[in-house]
């Protein structure tokens, strides 16, 4: 009997051998806890069967560098295909069979070899998006493997800040980075972006004033316009921006804003001077007057005017006092201001003059805020008051006649306030 048994087991041929392959998972739950198996892979083997039929067959299995363990089969049973699970992923797997008879036992099949490639992780999509005056990276939609983490850099431009950051449409706070943490799920991160913003603390001292006033905030990169002016029978002394002298001006101009600042204006008694041509003359002209009936006349040259570009003394005929100035550079403004609120008619006082300009532009303002441009002829009714208009004025007034011909005159002489 065991002669019968021995002689065909010894001599096991398997005429055929197939690989499959299969990726197994299974959770096997308990009254409380969960247990769950990692995903693996499986190999399916098939054989020819043996003649005579023995009691059953073994796969045994070894990776490189191993030999097999005939003791412990990864498969025992009586078909002719079996498959061998909880095989790592990216490992080249040997596998052998072996018929059995009993005690009996045949020699090895021919040896075959099985490598799975790791499966793809699944992935999700993350949707970045930004508003105006910043970035975020990277944008747009980035596929995030299953249980990784990813970062996102939130970029604001210059002069601006981050106002606020969405995580699928909750806000995060105003975060310059966000970290999604072993991704299981698609998500969203929006980035909004706003302006950076400084102050500008303006003051005045006795006897005059500075527009606007106080403290304010501008925008990054914006311009601010100051208009500094002297009660009537007082000048400009300084004007200190920062803390830094800028001299006796009536206006300062913040251009490109990108820090705080301040601005600080002195005045004194007395007359100012017009211009460097009235300085190298020597020329003192008369204070401004404050009528009994409230109006405020202002002469050129006296406290309360400013001037940008060259003035020169004018030949022209009836000045207002005892000259008046012209200008032929574009550009060229001479104002008159004066701290006073309520309505005002304004008036303006040229001199007569052949080269005088027909189309002079007259602009009042109140502070900064610029309310009127008249146009106004001064080849007609030189030497006499002219109806500009009608304003509402709420602390500082102030009217700027603009030479803007090189190929006429423009005639400043003086501009009456007067209450209504």
């Amino acid at each position: 009997m065991s002669k019968r048994f021995y002689s065909p087991l010894n001599t096991l041929v398997l005429l055929a051998f197939t690989l499959g392959i299969v990726h197994f998972a299974s959770s096997i739950s308990f009254s409380a806890d969960t247990y769950t198996v990692p995903q693996t892979a499986a190999a399916t083997l098939a054989w020819d069967p043996n003649e005579p039929f023995p009691d059953g067959y073994c796969i045994y299995q070894r990776t490189e560098g191993q030999s097999y363990d005939y003791s412990q089969p990864c498969w025992t049973g009586s078909g002719t295909s079996g498959t061998v699970y909880n095989i790592d992923w990216d490992t080249t797997y040997y596998f052998v069979v072996r018929a059995y008879d009993g005690a009996l036992e045949s020699k090895d099949s021919e040896e075959v070899s099985f490598l799975s490639p790791s499966p793809e992780p699944p992935s999700y999509p993350i949707t970045a998006t930004v508003t105006a005056h910043g970035a975020i990276s990277p944008g747009g939609v980035v596929e995030v493997i299953r249980e990784s983490d990813k970062t996102y850099t939130v970029i604001p431009d210059a002069g601006h800040h981050v106002a606020d950051v969405k995580v699928d449409d909750v806000s995060v706070g105003a975060v310059l980075s966000y970290t999604f943490q072993k991704v299981t799920a698609s998500h969203t991160i929006e980035a909004t972006f706003a302006v950076d913003t400084y102050q500008i603390t303006a003051s005045a001292g006795a006897n005059g004033s500075i527009a606007p006033s106080g403290t304010i905030s501008v925008d990054h990169g914006a311009t601010k316009n100051y208009i500094i002016s002297p009660f009537v029978g007082y000048h400009i002394t300084d004007l200190k921006v920062d803390s830094v002298s800028q001299g006796a001006i009536s206006s300062y101009t913040f251009c490109d804003v990108s820090t705080n600042h301040t601005i600080n204006a002195s005045f004194s008694v007395g007359n100012s001077l017009n211009s460097d041509s009235d300085k190298d003359n020597g020329s003192e002209l008369p204070f401004g007057t404050l009528s009994d009936d409230g109006s405020i006349t202002i002469d050129d040259g006296q406290a309360g005017t400013s001037s940008t570009g060259k003035w020169s003394v004018s030949g022209g005929s009836d000045p207002y006092g005892s000259q008046s100035l012209y200008s032929k550079e574009v550009g060229a403004t001479y104002s008159y201001e004066a701290a006073i609120s309520g309505s005002y008619e304004v008036e303006v006082w040229w001199t007569d003059y052949a080269s005088r300009c027909s189309s002079v532009p007259v602009k009042v303002y109140d502070g900064a805020n610029l309310l009127d441009t008249v146009y106004v002829n001064q080849q007609e009714n030189g030497g006499q008051w002219n109806f500009i208009g009608l304003y509402e004025f709420t602390g500082q007034a102030r009217v700027a006649v603009v030479a803007q011909d090189s190929n006429c005159s423009t005639s400043a002489d003086a501009v009456q306030y007067f209450p209504f």
